[in-house]
């Protein structure tokens, strides 16, 4: 059942349906009294835009309420309009399944060529054995991906799953009010976690997007003296040349922090939980990550260098 994407109280049907495709009606909350999900009507560009944003409201769209059917009003049906039929709880499962599997498929090859871009110049410079194949590398560096991609979401997975629990056990047992529950708990399945996680990814995908086809210009280390109006205080020079290409890995700030930030986001609007079980639960996300990364330390034997490229775009 679709919810309402401001209040997440679940509603019969999102908009009424009439003679043609593009005659409808939005529908209204029976609760807040606003439209349930008006981004019934917005186009493809204005859901992008908004995931980039984090937007709220965008994610219980895209999670729980694409591909909901509407109430279809035509002459012969609108004294009765005819219900549809609700969805079989296994066919929405394999529903979001097949969506996670092309959306987490477009954005494992955006990831595989931004890492690529950044990766192939390191890995080529470093070998002993000649120049590496660029096809060659991009192949390694997407199986790279997608298990680290498994690795992150697998760990996301088993600590929602022990930690999530728990944490609703004690709020319900602190509050003793059980209709105080969040509503959206009762449309809540499993793969709606990593649904969020790879729709929370696209802002930091689009960021180092950026920054792949325009990378920062790094200046030389005898240039980080700040300006001259700051040369009476050393405090505020080395706070200035701290934002310095040399010395701040944008990328990695990107990645890590900003990406971090972003899945803890589409977790909250999922789990609906305490900030502090949606930390613990990124938090064991980058332990498995970083098991990952290691494991394949010692499985391939990477050089030094090869290694610390390869750790250097992962989460640590």
């Amino acid at each position: 059942m679709p919810i309402c994407t401001s209040c997440t109280t679940p509603v019969s049907y999102l908009y009424t349906l009439y003679e043609s495709a593009y005659n409808l009606r939005l529908e209204q909350c029976p609760k807040c009294h606003a439209f349930a999900d008006p981004y019934v009507e917005h186009d493809p560009f204005i859901l992008v835009l908004d995931l980039i944003l984090l937007k709220r409201d965008v994610f219980r769209h895209l999670i729980y309420n694409r591909g909901s059917e509407p109430r279809k009003l035509t002459n012969e049906s609108r004294d009765s309009p005819k219900r549809e039929a609700p969805p079989i709880a296994d066919k929405a499962c394999i529903v979001l399944w097949s969506r996670i599997a092309k959306l987490g498929t477009g954005l494992l090859i955006i990831d595989s060529f931004i890492r690529w871009v950044r990766l192939y110049p390191i890995m080529d410079s470093v070998s002993q054995s000649g120049r590496h194949s660029p096809i060659r590398t991009l192949a390694h560096v997407s199986l790279y991906c997608l298990g680290e991609t498994i690795a992150f979401h697998l760990g996301i997975l088993l600590a929602a799953v022990s930690l999530v629990p728990v944490a609703q056990f004690v709020t319900k047992w602190r509050s003793k009010n059980v209709q105080g529950a969040p509503q959206v708990a009762s449309e809540f399945r499993l793969p709606h976690i990593p649904l969020a996680l790879l729709y929370a990814s696209l802002t930091k995908f689009f960021l180092l997007f950026l920054l792949s086809i325009w990378p920062a210009v790094q200046s030389a280390p005898s240039s980080l003296k700040g300006p001259s109006y700051l040369a009476d205080y050393p405090l505020l020079t080395y706070a200035w040349n701290m934002f310095d290409d040399l010395i701040l890995d944008r990328e990695w700030l990107v990645r890590n922090l900003l990406g971090g930030m972003a899945a803890g986001f589409g977790l909250r609007v999922v789990l609906d939980t305490h900030p502090f079980v949606i930390t613990s639960v990124i938090i064991a996300g980058w332990a498995f990550t970083s098991g990952y990364v290691y494991l394949i330390d010692d499985i391939l034997g990477l050089a030094p260098a090869q290694m610390a490229s390869w750790t250097r775009y992962s989460i640590p």
